[in-house]
């Protein structure tokens, strides 16, 4: 069928968006009524429609692909940076307190991360080493600090750099404190993502850090994506805001995983 015939056929124009999604990722409202050949409010009530069946996930100005339905989509950069934003605010301050002057440490990549990257600037004579390249363009360091950014290919959309020169780098250095994201986090799958791209790089920072702290915000919890980073035995300390369910804090606490709660404010009061 073609889209000459699909765009008078409400159903299959809906099939179309969801394949087109499931392809890219994401869509426009703007690109799906070219696609489509109808109008922005046609497009507009057909996503709302399939977001209440949850197809999808709506987005300022398209959708995304509902994260239940795959385990392999990740958000673009600028997508995860409109999600969950004062969780994350929360947790980039507190877990900045974790830095000590002197300290070699690891911020991987993402908006969280970030977060703590925008909350050093007082912190002396630190070295910050990052493949995130949002994070290597924002981050303030007082004079006697040192920003390094690994080499690599630069992910297009992601703002990262990927491939083996990072994991090369990653090799032959040691860091006292990493600071690791996810996609998500399983009691028993552990910490996972919804691509390959980083993950080796993700692993090797494990492995070259002293203390592994994951800094997640509660949404990314009880989901399983694509492929496994670590268990959450690996991990020192989780620090997540104060969002995350008591379920999920009872089962951490079973498995005698440490984690720290973070209130969703600008106190910073520790709770869990």
């Amino acid at each position: 069928m073609d889209n000459e015939n699909l765009q008078d056929i409400p159903a299959a124009r809906k099939v179309f968006i969801l394949n087109y999604i499931q392809t890219h990722g994401s869509a426009s409202i703007k690109e799906l009524s070219n696609l489509q050949n109808v109008s922005e409010a046609t497009i507009r009530r057909d996503l709302d429609e399939m977001s209440l069946k949850g197809k999808i996930d709506r987005t300022r100005g398209g959708a995304i692909l509902h994260t239940e339905q795959s385990t392999s989509f990740e958000h673009a950069y600028n997508e995860k940076a409109r999600l969950m934003i004062d969780e994350k605010k929360a947790i980039g301050r507190f877990a900045a307190s974790y830095i000590e002057d002197g300290d070699t440490i690891f911020l991987d990549s993402g908006t969280t991360s970030l977060q703590v990257a925008l909350n050093i600037s007082d912190k002396k004579n630190i070295t910050v080493i990052t493949y995130d390249l949002f994070i290597a363009t924002s981050v303030i360091l007082d004079d006697s600090s040192t920003l390094i950014v690994t080499g690599g290919i630069r992910r297009n959309d992601f703002g990262v750099l990927t491939g083996p020169m990072v994991q090369e780098f990653l090799c032959d250095i040691r860091v006292n404190k990493v600071f690791l994201t996810a996609d998500s986090v399983d009691i028993d799958f552990g910490v996972s993502n919804a691509s390959f791209h980083e993950i080796d790089a993700k692993k090797q920072s494990i492995r070259s850090g002293r203390y592994i702290y994951l800094i997640v915000d509660h949404s990314k919890f009880g989901k399983v994506a694509m492929t496994r980073v670590c268990h959450l035995r690996d991990i020192d300390d989780i620090i997540v805001d104060d969002g995350l369910s008591s379920d999920i804090q009872n089962a951490l606490t079973r498995e005698n995983i440490p984690f720290t709660m973070v209130p969703t404010n600008k106190d910073n009061r520790v709770g869990g």
